[in-house]
């Protein structure tokens, strides 16, 4: 999370430097990115930079949060136009963001991002898709456009529990962590089929489409379970 002193910069500076931040990650992964590339391209020194950031893993997680908050609006307004149905909700939502993903000016930073993901990062991915930084101290997030109440607080409210076999908070975070591994899965397994495509000239391009009914089926399994109901009755 960026320090007091980079949200001090003028609006313009912030968005250069993030601007900067995001080209680097999205021309190679995070272990190989350039904290001397950001500043360079930033016009900034590099004292500057460990005044407003610990170090580029920092800025990475910063950059992805900018783009994941922008989605959770998303997110919110659709789980509230199908009445708290999570599953319903999850489906809409990521057959807007799916296309996004693969085809938007960030489409490079998405790749590098889900190609190169090790544990450590998909660990944080998924937490900061249910939390807006609770390790934050009050005086940092005064800065972040939503900081009360927590967005995780504010989802789980949104979501109508009579649909669904959960009995607390925690096991109904533990349903959307499942339901986030399986988009994760998905936008990996479709970057792949990108880079295979791109490599031979006689593979099809990627069909999001597919990809998208491929995410849809993860849903189902689990939202209806993936034994057939007519053996479990025999």
């Amino acid at each position: 999370m960026p320090t007091d002193t980079f949200f001090h910069l003028p609006k313009e500076k912030q968005d250069r430097i993030i601007a900067a931040a995001r080209k680097e990650f999205s021309r190679v992964s995070l272990s190989e990115a350039s904290i001397a590339n950001i500043v360079k391209e930033a016009g900034i020194s590099r004292g500057s930079f460990y005044q407003y950031f610990e170090n580029k893993e920092d800025v990475y997680f910063y950059c992805f949060h900018l783009m994941h908050q922008m989605g959770f609006e998303e997110l919110f307004k659709i789980l509230n136009q199908v009445q708290g149905d999570l599953f319903q909700g999850f489906r809409q939502f990521f057959a807007r963001a799916l296309p996004m993903i693969f085809s938007s000016e960030h489409a490079q930073f998405f790749k590098n991002s889900f190609m190169n993901m090790d544990y450590r990062a998909s660990r944080e991915m998924a937490k900061k898709f249910m939390k807006q930084h609770p390790h934050l101290e009050p005086n940092e997030k005064k800065h972040l456009r939503h900081p009360h109440p927590e967005h995780s607080r504010a989802l789980l409210e949104l979501i109508d529990r009579k649909k669904l076999q959960v009995s607390d908070d925690h096991e109904l975070m533990m349903l959307i962590q499942m339901m986030m591994n399986a988009v994760f899965s998905t936008i990996i397994e479709g970057f792949r089929q990108q880079k295979i495509s791109e490599n031979k000239e006689d593979e099809a391009p990627l069909d999001i489409d597919q990809l998208l009914q491929q995410l849809y089926c993860k849903f189902d399994w689990l939202e209806h379970g993936a034994s057939r109901k007519d053996e479990i009755n025999d």
